[in-house]
């Protein structure tokens, strides 16, 4: 049995968790075309110098995304990780695992235990049939999670020269001079964002607030918003973009907020993706929403400047 073979197999075991409560299968076609803006959203992060999408595969209770690396040689490629991820750490409060975790389930509009991503060093199945540089991230017991194999326990060091990183994502960072603790901010923040959207409604239909994650990182979203982001005045560009009815525009957003302990008080960051659609979330079909992030960046961030503010006013 191959390596691939026996590290998805194992993979599978170690992700397994409830009974799938619908076939994703049926959605087939939108994730081969999300797998494609999976790619230009790599581009967009700076992180395709390094990585690219390989290929997808979709079955009835999981989607597992392939991502890949430029060169097949495991000295090189574990070199261009162990780097990739060095840079990225110096700049991101989150792990790059989560970043590219994170995207592909906002893309994909899948929930953590359906979502996978694979990387190998190799797909080279007839002249390399057992890549040995294998990363499989994946979401257990509440935080994502990575397995790792690697092609041997000495790697020589080697001198790679890989292009800075630019953070574009919507971060914002805070400081705070309290000595509160992360599951009591995480739970202040979280209460605080319940009340003040779940007071939102369009058109007598109230928005909706869903935890997803509340341990290492506090991530949650918020469905079914009207012009949170996209006001008025911004119409306009969306509506000529994208193929929606933007009377009835609906917002969705995510935030990923983390937590770090400084000298004599705590730091936040925040990050805010956002997708928008017409339609409420609960009655359109997947892929009925579309990515702000790289077309529409500059509202993201201006709106993650506002919620900054708000963060500041709860502390």
């Amino acid at each position: 049995m191959q390596v691939r073979t026996i590290f998805l197999l194992l993979f599978s075991i170690c992700v397994s968790s409830l009974p799938a409560q619908e076939d994703v299968t049926l959605d087939s076609a939108f994730f081969r075309q999300q797998k494609d803006l999976y790619q230009r959203w790599l581009e967009y992060e700076g992180l395709s110098e390094a990585l690219r999408v390989q290929d997808i595969l979709v079955e009835p209770d999981q989607v597992t995304l392939f991502l890949g690396f430029h060169s097949t040689d495991e000295d090189t490629v574990y070199q261009v990780w162990k780097e990739l991820k060095t840079v990225f750490q110096q700049k991101n409060p989150i792990t790059l695992e989560q970043h590219l975790f994170y995207k592909m389930i906002q893309l994909m509009e899948l929930r953590e235990d359906q979502a996978r991503i694979a990387l190998y060093n190799s797909y080279d199945v007839v002249n390399e049939p057992d890549p040995c540089f294998i990363r499989g991230i994946h979401f257990q017991a509440g935080q994502v999670r990575v397995l790792e194999h690697n092609c041997r326990s000495e790697i020589g060091e080697m001198e790679m020269s890989l292009p800075q990183l630019e953070n574009k994502s919507q971060v914002v960072e805070t400081e705070f001079r309290s000595s509160s603790r992360r599951k009591e901010v995480f739970d202040k923040i979280y209460d605080y964002a319940s009340k003040r959207f779940g007071a939102k409604n369009c058109e007598g239909q109230p928005s909706r607030v869903f935890l997803r994650e509340k341990d290492q990182v506090l991530r949650f979203e918020v469905k079914d918003l009207c012009k949170e982001v996209i006001t008025e005045s911004r119409a306009p560009l969306i509506c000529q973009w994208l193929p929606i009815d933007c009377k009835e525009r609906r917002e969705w957003l995510t935030f990923t907020v983390t937590y770090f302990e400084i000298t004599g008080g705590f730091k936040l960051s925040c990050q805010i993706d956002g997708k928008v659609g017409s339609g409420y979330f609960g009655t359109v079909s997947r892929g009925a929403y579309y990515d702000m992030e790289i077309d529409f960046d500059e509202y993201l961030k201006d709106y993650a400047d506002s919620f900054k503010l708000e963060l500041q006013g709860l502390f």
